[in-house]
């Protein structure tokens, strides 16, 4: 995955606004969460295959690094 530009004040918008209690970014024009399903297509991620379990992964797999660039 190449690396991200971001835009530091809307993160610093978004986590002004985020409320843990509820798992929810609070606006003024109501609530919202973030999904999976969010996530996969803001990054372009594949969804299909095999279930990757991490605990199993991790007993035969190290370091971190290996393990992402094998998922990606």
């Amino acid at each position: 995955m190449e690396r991200m530009q971001y835009d530091r004040a809307l993160v610093t918008a978004m986590v002004e606004r985020w409320r843990p209690e509820t798992h929810c970014f609070h606006l003024p024009f109501g609530e919202f969460t973030i999904t999976l399903r969010n996530v996969q297509v803001l990054f372009g991620l594949r969804i299909d295959g095999d279930v990757v379990y991490i605990q199993d992964a991790t007993r035969r797999i190290h370091p971190w690094r290996t393990l992402l660039e094998i998922l990606t």
